[in-house]
């Protein structure tokens, strides 16, 4: 069984389970696999709706991510997880990749990524804190790409706890979020936002309960006295096509997915999270500046690895991962994207991680949001 990557450039196919991962994700995973090789095939399964696959096309288009149609349910299985496999084995025997990379929070792809493995290509996992262990185990390596900071005080049972089983590598970068509206909206600021709230029914588009940009949104609710209806989605592009069509009025979302409906003026942005302005949107106010000082709220990408990993694997990590940030090409494609690059040691990501766990802690018990 091979549990690396041929020494010569390698072949990557990825393959997304559209309806159980989010396109929010989708550069921390094209970031770890583009360091692993080529990825030269990009798949993402669907039970697709023009609204869905308009909604996926838009946050995707840039990264060519293929949206691939699905069978008819067949004998009790998924059509994502039937048409997935099917076209997996395929380029398994043709010989067309050295790799895979799934994304998916399902464990339905745990026959699939122990049958790659058997057959000795290397299986890498991107999912959650609830993608089950036994997927995660099945890999060759899983990355957790959600919100590990948030996910123990949302969730009640979790198959691990990252102040106990993990240690930090490093910080890869963070980049904040967006508070947009429908343009159609009488709101030109926070403060107006809030004034509109209070005499007018929105709907606040959230990606899902307990999601980052939820929480920022109950944390801006709370610190302002702003009322909205939270409107719970299966992820970022369905909360987005809902907003710009003007089915939901407000969204907080990364920055990633949201600027370019923002640059196309399809959404306002009324501020953005972090504790000072970012350099693609000079001219668009913090929230902290709009009346709620201290307010910093990002999303960040970190690199952990097990609690039991020696000290000086863990030190060559780092030192291997920050050259690669320091290559000019990474470096130009975070920033472009709205990230800014931190490369910290892992003592600095230990107390970033601990003081984000009682920030979140802190919102989620006022706000009384627990998911079984």
């Amino acid at each position: 069984m091979r549990d690396r990557l041929p020494e010569q450039e390698a072949n990557i196919a990825l393959l997304i389970d559209a309806d159980n991962a989010s396109p929010e994700h989708l550069d921390e995973v094209l970031l770890v696999l583009g360091e692993l090789g080529t990825i030269n095939i990009r798949r993402a399964y669907g039970n697709w709706s023009k609204a869905s696959l308009k909604g996926w096309s838009a946050q995707t288009g840039p990264h060519s991510i293929i949206p691939m149609q699905q069978f008819d349910v067949v004998k009790g299985k998924s059509a994502t997880d039937m048409r997935m496999t099917i076209d997996a084995m395929d380029l398994l025997y043709r010989g067309n990749v050295d790799g895979f990379g799934i994304m998916s929070s399902d464990s339905d792809f745990l026959p699939l990524a122990q049958r790659i493995r058997e057959d000795g290509l290397p299986v890498y996992g991107f999912g959650t804190a609830k993608t089950p262990v036994s997927f995660q185990q099945a890999c060759t390596r899983f990355f957790d790409v959600g919100a590990l900071a948030i996910t123990p005080s949302v969730y009640s049972k979790l198959p691990f706890d990252p102040k106990k089983d993990l240690r930090g590598v490093t910080m890869l970068a963070y980049s904040p979020h967006l508070l947009v509206v429908h343009p159609s909206l009488k709101a030109n600021s926070l403060k107006e936002l809030v004034a509109l709230s209070q005499t007018s029914k929105l709907d606040f588009a959230v990606t899902a309960i307990g999601s980052a940009p939820h929480l920022a949104g109950v944390a801006v609710e709370k610190a302002t006295g702003a009322k909205w209806q939270y409107i719970p989605y299966k992820g970022g592009s369905q909360a987005i096509g809902d907003t710009v069509a003007g089915q939901t009025q407000v969204l907080m979302n990364g920055m990633l997915a949201t600027l370019p409906h923002v640059q196309s003026g399809k959404l306002k942005v009324l501020g953005v999270s972090k504790a000072t302005r970012v350099p693609l949107l000079p001219n668009v106010p913090t929230i902290a500046e709009s009346g709620v000082p201290g307010f910093d709220f990002n999303t960040w990408m970190s690199i952990f690895a097990p609690l039991n990993t020696p000290k000086e694997v863990v030190a060559r990590l780092n030192a291997e991962i920050l050259k690669a940030l320091a290559l000019p090409d990474v470096k130009e494609r975070l920033v472009s994207i709205g990230f800014e690059i931190d490369g910290s040691p892992p003592e600095k990501l230990a107390a970033v991680t601990k003081a984000r766990l009682e920030q979140m802690q802190k919102i989620i018990k006022d706000a009384g949001i627990v998911i079984q």
